[in-house]
């Protein structure tokens, strides 16, 4: 009796895996591997079927032991809360005159954004010596010569590929202490700030966007997920009144 008992709880198992909803699939490959699971070889579509059928089965298997446990629960509880909110707010539709009210009021602006080029050093004393050598030189001068000791001194391996530069930048983008040494530099301007206890950087500033006020257009994507977090903290605040 046991063993054809058992025979029938795996039976309810495997026919439970095998009738995966198509939508349900597709969003556990979303959630997982960030990739769209109907534009897949079938023979990925195959694998990635007969993994989630093996998830489902393995989460039948352990739930009792996970069921009562606090962490579980609270996980549970948090991811619950998670997914009604990303579904509530994409289901939100924000019209125009709302847009241009929030627009009006927030009065949107870039972040200063810099194109900077990185020396990084582990010896401190090499470092600043390094980096007074080229300050001392001409601003128009500097760029070249920074690019010149890239070669000969950087010890970071991915930048040196490309003279040192590591592109564009948001300024709340970078390390504290890099932000408050660069908020008032500009063009061929030059710096130096401790790494994370590992070093020194040193970095040049290539080229520089300040702050400027955006269109309403170009704000607008900005605008309605500022708007869509508003209506949610609002729907959150009703709901536990």
């Amino acid at each position: 009796m046991k063993k054809i008992a058992l025979s029938l709880i795996v039976s309810a198992m495997m026919t439970f895996a095998a009738n995966v909803l198509p939508n349900e699939l597709s969003s556990f490959v979303a959630q997982k591997y960030k990739v769209d699971y109907n534009t897949q070889t079938q023979e990925n579509k195959d694998k990635l079927k007969k993994e989630y059928e093996d998830t489902l089965r393995l989460v039948n298997l352990i739930s009792n032991d996970v069921k009562n446990d606090i962490d579980y629960k609270a996980a549970k509880n948090l991811i619950a809360i998670n997914v009604w909110s990303q579904k509530y707010m994409q289901n939100l539709k924000i019209n125009d005159e709302v847009l241009k009210e929030l627009y009006n009021k927030e009065k949107p602006k870039t972040v200063p954004t810099y194109n900077l080029y990185n020396i990084f050093m582990t010896d401190k004393k090499k470092a600043e010596n390094l980096f007074y050598s080229i300050e001392k030189l001409p601003k128009t001068e500097r760029l070249n010569e920074f690019k010149k000791q890239v070669k000969i001194n950087s010890q970071d391996f991915i930048s040196n590929k490309k003279d040192g530069n590591i592109g564009w930048i948001e300024i709340q983008k970078l390390d504290k202490d890099i932000q408050e040494r660069i908020k008032d530099k500009n063009t061929n301007d030059i710096l130096i700030a401790p790494l994370e206890n590992i070093g020194w950087q040193i970095l040049i500033i290539a080229d520089y966007k300040p702050v400027k006020e955006v269109s309403f257009e170009e704000s607008k994507e900005f605008l309605t997920k500022l708007a869509k977090q508003q209506e949610l903290i609002r729907k959150v605040d009703s709901l536990l009144k």
